[in-house]
């Protein structure tokens, strides 16, 4: 056998401006834009927005169909059917079917369930995933399809990126003041924020030491926590410059044709962004940012952006950064694409980030076998060095119940009293958050170790059925129209499930891996960590994770399994 790569064989995008992959590059390369001012009204929002939404009608559930029909189109570009037993399903989404959130059905905005579904109407029979890494997810997403193959977990992984937009996320971003009054300028010196946007992106892997000339391999990926704040990206850059020193480790710059960086148009982010691009020594790598012409697709824009990155290559083009007015706006000399530019390179970086403080990187490469990065498995000997339980009745840490008077959240709050873990942030945090940061402050102190101090080999990796439920529907409960429309934004940004993850980087200072997966709670607890393993310690920069299973239905219904996780030398 050859070098083993991870190769892409299909790919598909529907968006505001077309359906398929290839004519959505040529109309963007001809300049057009999907973002146009909406009336808030049709909404029932306060104020009218800038965004890219499918003007197409689209059944309800509309991001499960969404998903469906951009998995199907790339499906039908192969020559042979995908075997359903040994095809593994990774959906990214950072909200789903939330616009169903008042209705009486749970599992309609469940997104375990939401991907069981797609699977089912696929007619795949392997249990599918979803990685909500807020914006980061799609990056994520394909990174986890790189590690499920290289881990014999399957032969081929669908990765479908999935956002429909909806009040419940519009007035969530005006509730930041987050929106762009006008369409997105990246990197301008006088843009004004985001605008958001809906699509649907699919990307079909294989593993195989069989590579063309015109094939695309994805060659590394990383994902890497800032542990700084859970709505405000790092001022130095860290979790970006993270990844992309890790996807870059086998690379040069000068093999780049451009990074394709996240690029929303917000004042930290761009700045952040070119921080990173500098400090990873791409300074002189020509950037691009896609959001003037489909707004921030979330969920979407990971797969969206990576697939407009392979045409755009392929086509030996720099795609503009439809927007930039030319007077840079952030701190660092980065070459933003202003204008269409030729280019011979054969491989590009996508570059991410989200709140959680996550942020994520992949790079891509067009070419043969010789010059591809071979994957191999690269998980050794996991052991166990502590575990805790934590339900509404007891705690156990490491096989002993710690002593406790009150139930459900009243204990999670006596626990963390008896933690002294003196934290006030504690009290601001939603129930999810509290569950987690209560579960893994009594885990580490258990262990003998520093704490508190900047680790980049210590993933935190957590799965979960329900998520962030409770909080979306306390969030829905302060969507009120009229003239105290303005929602609650201290309440929207716990409205992601992986701010759990990056609550419990910050608190302790890692600056490694956060990942967040969602699926069904029916999965048993052993085959949930058989999986988490797998998938984590694929990362050659970690060497132990907080990892496990995290459930909040109410005060009187929740869980946490968690262990730390240490895997002998390689």
């Amino acid at each position: 056998m050859g070098t083993r790569v991870v190769k892409v064989i299909a790919h598909h995008a529907l968006t505001p401006l077309a359906d398929g992959s290839h004519a959505n590059y040529l109309l963007v390369k001809e300049g057009h834009s999907a973002v146009h001012c909406h009336s808030g009204k049709e909404w029932n929002l306060a104020e009218d927005f800038m965004a890219g939404l499918i003007a197409t009608p689209i059944a309800s559930p509309r991001a499960t169909n969404m998903a469906l029909h951009s998995i199907r189109c790339a499906m039908a570009q192969l020559a042979q059917p995908l075997p359903s037993d040994d095809t593994l399903l990774i959906i990214s989404t950072t909200k789903g079917n939330v616009d169903l959130i008042n209705g009486d059905d749970e599992a309609a905005v469940r997104l375990g369930a939401m991907a069981d579904d797609i699977a089912r109407q696929l007619g795949l029979t392997k249990r599918p995933l979803v990685v909500s890494n807020a914006c980061t997810s799609g990056v994520c997403a394909q990174v986890v399809a790189q590690r499920a193959l290289a881990a014999g977990l399957c032969r081929y992984a669908i990765v479908c990126g999935v956002e429909a937009q909806s009040r419940f996320i519009v007035s969530g971003f005006q509730s930041f003041h987050a929106l762009s009054p006008e369409r997105c300028r990246p990197f301008s010196k006088n843009r004004e924020g985001l605008n958001v946007g809906e699509a649907a992106a699919s990307i079909i892997f294989m593993l195989t030491d069989e590579v063309a000339s015109d094939d695309w391999t994805l060659q590394a990926g990383a994902i890497r926590n800032d542990a700084n704040h859970i709505s405000g990206p790092s001022r130095t850059g860290e979790g970006s410059y993270r990844a992309l020193r890790a996807v870059m480790s086998e690379a040069k710059a000068d093999d780049l044709a451009f990074v394709s960086v996240h690029g929303t148009a917000t004042p930290y982010n761009d700045e952040m962004e070119s921080i990173a691009v500098e400090r990873a020594g791409l300074i002189d790598v020509p950037i691009n940012s896609l959001k003037g012409y489909y707004g921030h697709t979330m969920g979407a824009a990971g797969l969206l952006e990576t697939i407009m990155a392979m045409e755009a290559t392929a086509d030996h083009t720099v795609l503009a950064t439809l927007g930039y007015d030319d007077e840079l706006g952030v701190s660092r000399p980065v070459l933003v694409a202003s204008t269409d530019r030729t280019t011979d390179k054969q491989s590009f970086v996508k570059l991410i980030s989200g709140f959680g403080g996550c942020n994520a990187a992949i790079r891509m490469k067009q070419g043969g076998a010789s010059s591809t990065t071979e994957v191999t498995s690269t998980t050794g000997a996991i052991e166990t060095i502590a575990s805790i339980t934590v339900t509404p009745t007891s705690v156990t840490l490491n096989g002993q119940v710690l002593p406790t008077t009150k139930t459900g959240d009243a204990l999670l709050t006596e626990c963390y009293r008896n933690s002294h873990a003196d934290y006030p942030k504690y009290f601001k945090m939603d129930s999810l958050c509290r569950l987690g940061f209560v579960a893994s402050e009594l885990l580490l102190q258990s262990l003998v170790e520093e704490r508190f101090e900047v680790r980049e080999d210590r993933a935190i990796v957590l799965a979960s059925s329900r998520g962030c439920l409770s909080t979306d529907r306390h969030y829905e409960s302060t969507i009120m129209p009229g003239d105290n429309f303005f929602p609650s934004p201290a309440v929207f940004v716990y409205t992601l499930p992986n701010i759990v993850t990056g609550e419990i980087a910050i608190r302790n200072q890692y600056v490694g891996e956060t990942s967040m997966y969602l699926f069904e709670e029916d999965v048993d607890e052993r085959e949930r960590l058989h999986l988490l393993e797998h998938l984590t310690f694929q990362d050659p920069q970690t060497t132990s994770a907080l990892i496990g299973w995290i459930d909040y239905q109410d005060g009187d219904h929740f869980l946490a399994q968690l262990y730390v996780m240490r895997q002998s030398l390689r």
